[in-house]
């Protein structure tokens, strides 16, 4: 009887080995400028794949022989000032509602002295040229956020048409060169015998993964003003759960045209 039962029991724990997966927990963050801290990032695509898709890429690009056509510096360079410009542009545009919305104030204030009659008051002639010098000022800022949106404007009419070649010419070499990146692809998940498995962070930039233990790579990309943070982590999945952190620090800055 005990030897019946001896092959049976070792199928069932060889399969529960096998199908045994492990918790890995990744989390997207980036470092707020304005307040100095790290924050969660929610809504990015985050993927576990069994294979290394940098690699991938490599070799095919490696195999294809052309080069892919180089993103210019110097349009790089001119992407960076449209940047520049538009946070110029924002910082102005706070500023003003800032003024406009103290001038309301002042105003209410002014109105309400007059008809309390006191204009021949030190205090209705102090919050008088208060009034004035907003009034000053909201126009200067007014004037200032204008020319800030002309120079927007202007840096981006100087690159858009350069930009959207270089795009089509990039887009064209890299439907040639990695045609059969998803033929190779899915070469590798048939030979590791698990499945790329995907979610997006929740509000708390946290996506979570249930997956066998072994190599993974963990992939996802975050938009940003004319370039991407890209990851591509290798990782171990061994144990209970596993916990790893997509940064700044560990992101590729990719330009975007």
């Amino acid at each position: 009887m005990k030897r019946a039962f001896a092959l049976p029991l070792l199928t069932l724990l060889l399969g529960s080995a096998a199908c045994s997966r492990t918790q890995v927990v990744a989390e997207v963050t980036m470092v707020e400028d304005s307040i100095g801290q790290s924050i969660p990032l929610p809504e990015v695509p985050i993927q576990l794949l069994p294979y290394d898709r940098d690699a991938i890429f490599d070799s095919l690009e490696a195999a294809y022989g052309t080069p892919e056509p180089p993103i210019p510096p110097d349009l790089i360079a001119q992407r960076q000032q449209i940047v520049q410009a538009q946070q110029q542009q924002t910082e102005l545009e706070a500023r003003l509602q800032s003024l406009q919305d103290s001038l309301g104030v002042v105003a209410q204030r002014t109105q309400q002295m007059q008809e309390q009659d006191l204009l021949d008051t030190p205090e209705y002639r102090e919050v008088f040229e208060t009034f004035s010098r907003l009034e000053r000022e909201v126009e200067s800022v007014k004037q200032a956020v204008d020319s800030a949106q002309a120079r927007v404007t202007a840096l981006q009419q100087a690159t858009m048409a350069r930009a959207d070649s270089l795009r089509a010419a990039r887009d064209a070499w890299a439907e040639e060169a990695f045609r059969d990146f998803q033929q190779v692809a899915d070469a590798k998940v048939e030979q590791r015998g698990v499945e790329p498995v995907a979610d997006t962070t929740n509000t708390d930039g946290i996506a979570v993964f249930e997956v066998p233990e072994g190599q993974w790579w963990v992939y996802g990309r975050y938009a940003l003003p004319y370039e991407e943070l890209y990851w591509n982590e290798p990782i171990e999945v061994t144990g209970d759960s596993i916990h790893i952190e997509l940064n700044e620090e560990n992101a590729e800055r990719r330009p975007v045209l």
